[in-house]
């Protein structure tokens, strides 16, 4: 229970009381539990299950293959928008929504799928997360300095420093295989992701299908093995959520995985999710070098421009806080790293080390699909069309596919 809670507090709570935000914690299973069941039915042990964790556990049986298919973008709420009700494979065999994470990022679920940990444990914050142990922001995925885009290496980190926490996949009794995009595959953060494990670079998502396929078909031992589709994603955050575009992307998916299925005919467990919804943008704020706010900043936001995160200035808080809230406070709340953990935003359990450098001192977290951004000198900021991040139920909920 928190004591004496803030008027933020107060304000997130009436936002998820009214349906406008999903508390993460409350009883809906999310995607941590989804790798640990997974985990487990690959014979990986020790790892903690919840009672959630139990019922997909028995969802998903025993089997000697399983493919996991991380369609990213897809929310749940998305995904029955493109079906439009014509019962398409995706929308007909879905068991229901279940939560992302929060925040509701690539980079923060696809390094809590990696390690089957929460965001609370493995401490990565969006795509920037600083590093005040280096003294630098990193772009997660590419493993360089936000602004340079240098190599993190420069600046002293090591994947092992950066991501403390390994990854899970080498523990797999069934033969692990990674299948994701050619640009993607070798990189410093795809090897960290995989363990060094087995991984190919499929062109296309048929190409994709079909090399899943094979595996399953040639194997001489159990197997699982994890497909990786980010092109929705990536049009979406081009032209928004509604653009005919994606209708016709989501179609071809779709009807790709509906052959993924058919394919296997019941020889392996088909599981499909994503990592996040996504939401048509709204304002678009924006912070300049020259912003007063800047003063009383360590490092410019990082995080997310759905959900930035400000590591203030020693002795700052207060005037940063009022600040902050004077200019923005309409559209955020403004979120201590102590109510952060006692709301458990980020998973169960206190935050570690890495967590409380990461997200710094505040963050900030609203009921719309608003967005701030960082405008560097001679680097203006270009938002996306479509956006996630938050709390928003259509940024938070995805959805499970088991077939």
């Amino acid at each position: 229970m928190i004591q004496a809670a803030s008027e933020d507090v107060g304000r997130v709570l009436a936002w998820c009381a009214d349906g406008s935000l999903a508390r993460p914690g409350q009883g809906t299973v999310d995607l941590v539990e989804l790798t640990r069941a997974l985990a487990h039915h690959g014979g990986v042990d020790g790892l903690p299950v919840s009672s959630g964790g139990t019922r997909l556990i028995e969802r998903l049986g025993a089997h000697d293959h399983y493919v996991f298919v991380l369609v990213d973008g897809l929310g749940w709420r998305l995904m029955h928008d493109l079906d439009h009700g014509r019962g398409g494979f995706l929308a007909s065999v879905a068991q229901g929504p279940i939560h992302a994470l929060f925040p509701s990022t690539t980079a923060v679920v696809l390094t809590s799928l990696a390690t089957a940990s929460y965001p609370s444990r493995h401490g990565i914050t969006g795509w920037w997360t600083h590093f005040p142990e280096f003294g630098a922001t990193a772009e997660v995925l590419p493993f360089v300095e936000r602004f340079s885009k240098r190599p993190m290496g420069e600046f002293g980190a090591t994947i092992g420093q950066a991501f403390p926490i390994p990854s899970i996949l080498p523990r797999f009794r069934h033969h692990p295989l990674v299948i994701t995009r050619d640009y993607i595959v070798g990189s410093t953060y795809s090897r960290y992701w995989s363990g060094d494990c087995d991984g190919v670079a499929y062109h296309g998502i048929a190409d994709g299908v079909d090399r899943v396929l094979a595996e399953v078909r040639s194997a001489r031992q159990p197997t699982y093995t994890h497909l990786y589709l980010n092109q929705l994603d990536a049009l979406c955050h081009e032209r928004g959520v509604h653009d005919r575009s994606v209708a016709t992307l989501y179609d071809e998916i779709d009807r790709e995985l509906g052959r993924l299925h058919a394919g296997l005919a019941g020889s392996a467990r088909l599981v499909v999710s994503s990592d996040h919804g996504h939401v048509d943008r709204a304002q678009a704020r924006f912070v300049t070098q020259d912003d007063p706010l800047m003063d009383l900043l360590r490092c410019p936001p990082s995080g997310e421009p759905r959900v930035p995160v400000f590591h203030v200035q020693p002795g700052q808080h207060g005037a940063f806080h009022a600040a902050f809230l004077e200019r923005h406070g309409d559209l955020w709340a403004l979120l201590t790293t102590a109510e952060l953990e006692e709301l458990s935003l980020l998973g169960p359990g206190p935050l570690s080390e890495r967590a409380l450098a990461g997200f710094g001192d505040f963050v900030a977290i609203g009921p719309g699909a608003n967005t701030l951004h960082y405008n560097r000198p001679g680097h203006p900021s270009h938002p996306h069309a479509g956006v996630h991040g938050g709390l928003t139920p259509d940024e938070l909920e995805v959805p499970l596919i088991v077939a």
